[in-house]
């Protein structure tokens, strides 16, 4: 069969099936060359016993590995064998064939479920792997690699990844010991931050702070990082690193084990948004106050005994939350955060409420609910904007007549929560009745 010097992208459609390789057993010679083909039917390796004479031009054949069609056409054609029984086998073993890259036919073999290139000199996986949708065993071991390929992570049914005697810098050793899922998940996550400005690192049980993300660091790739997630991890210090991304609008790291924080977060001076809820923080070093830029501040869960200084200062602030820690009281500097909108501290040690809350006039939600309060000072009349006021479970046993101002439409509460407290007739009745109820009988007795 001669179909040589005609131009041809692919041998014809009625040669190259299946049921017809297998009735061309009497075929010795074909001859290809002086087209354009770049790859071969998998098929004609039914003919690697009958076929005698094979002439094909090896620099057109891009799809196939040169070091295969180097030793001849005797090999060719058993490689071509080798990838036709994987129509029924599914699985495509290439291992030990001194393959210095991985074939690119082999990104259109949707049917495989299982890939064997260990035991060959190849340093580079492509992207296309993940084109390999039912593939469930990749082995790689003793082979040269350096890194995984993000398209790795698009490979939905892979369940097992043989790297022994592989070196990786990419992943890092701390996210390869988890398995293949979390291999997958942590290269789509970094695929996802080169395209947005999001780098989501949570639950991947990260101890620190892994050292090619230095290196995407360095070379820019996170220029415009304005997102990083690291919730629930296993870290047991916010990572100096993590302050060399000086984009960063929101920083979320809670559920972790983090003991400190580093001074060096002060360069983060675009930051807003500050999420390190439960861990076991018990103080923020001072320069947070340099960060002028937060709007919002989550430490909730924390083993903090009073409200940071550094926080006092920062005058935009709109939002402090610090419920669940041992606090005992507020500081009187809290009256300088004249922004401030919403206050959460419950689940706390607060005795005394100081008159100086009353100054916080942007308060929109004032959370003290499981705390030991037994008067709440009548300068919370003041707080015209309120429109939620959290307090139950405390010792209190009457209300300041003050909070009847808030009664709209001169205020604004909507929400009274004050259940389980040490309230007297006639007020614990009228309490079951409603916010607006309270503050009426309250603001009758001004």
């Amino acid at each position: 069969l001669d179909v040589s010097n005609n131009n041809l992208t692919a041998l014809p459609g009625h040669v190259c099936t299946p049921d017809n390789m297998e009735k061309l057993t009497n075929l010795k010679s074909l001859d290809v060359r002086g087209n354009m083909i770049s790859v071969l039917p998998s098929g004609l390796g039914l003919l690697s016993s009958s076929l005698k004479v094979f002439l094909y031009d090896e620099y057109e054949l891009s799809q196939l590995p040169s070091e295969i069609l180097n030793e001849g056409s005797t090999a060719l054609l058993r490689y071509l064998e080798i990838c036709h029984a994987t129509l029924k086998t599914k699985c495509l073993d290439l291992s030990g064939m001194n393959l210095r890259a991985v074939p690119p036919h082999i990104g259109r073999m949707a049917h495989l479920e299982e890939l064997r290139l260990g035991s060959n000199p190849i340093h580079q996986l492509p992207d296309w792997i993940g084109n390999l949708r039912a593939l469930r065993v990749l082995r790689l071991d003793k082979t040269g690699l350096q890194s995984l390929p993000f398209g790795l992570a698009d490979c939905a049914s892979l369940q097992m990844l043989d790297l022994d005697d592989v070196i990786l810098l990419s992943p890092p050793k701390q996210i390869l010991s988890k398995g293949v899922s979390i291999v997958k998940e942590w290269l789509g996550r970094l695929r996802e931050a080169r395209g947005g400005g999001r780098l989501d690192l949570s639950s991947l049980g990260l101890e620190d702070w892994p050292p090619e993300l230095v290196m995407n660091t360095k070379e820019g790739q996170y220029a415009s990082l304005k997102r990083l997630n690291l919730l629930d991890n296993i870290l047991t210090e916010m990572p100096v690193e993590v302050c060399d991304l000086t984009t960063l609008v929101e920083l979320m790291a809670g559920y972790n084990r983090m003991l400190s924080i580093h001074s060096k977060i002060c360069e983060m001076k675009n930051l807003e948004r500050l999420h390190v809820p439960f861990n076991h923080l018990s103080e923020l070093p001072d320069t947070v106050s340099i960060i002028q830029s937060l709007r919002f501040v989550n430490l909730d869960g924390n083993n903090f005994r009073e409200i940071p200084a550094c926080l006092c200062v920062i005058t935009e602030l709109r939002d402090l939350r610090m419920n669940q820690n041992q606090i005992a009281g507020l500081p009187p500097a809290l009256a300088r955060l004249g922004k401030l909108e919403e206050l959460e501290l419950s689940y706390n040690e607060i005795s005394v409420l100081p008159r100086a809350i009353g100054q916080n006039t942007s308060l929109r939600r004032l959370k003290l609910s499981y705390n030991m309060l037994d008067t709440v000072p009548p300068d919370v009349g003041a707080l015209t904007k309120l429109e939620e006021l959290h307090l139950t479970h405390n010792q209190l046993a009457v209300l300041p007549a003050e909070l009847g101002k808030l009664l709209p439409p001169k205020g604004s509460l909507k929400n009274l929560v004050v259940t389980a407290n040490f309230f007297k007739a006639p007020l614990s009745s009228i309490i079951t009745r409603g916010c607006a109820a309270t503050l009426r009988y309250l603001g009758e007795q001004l």
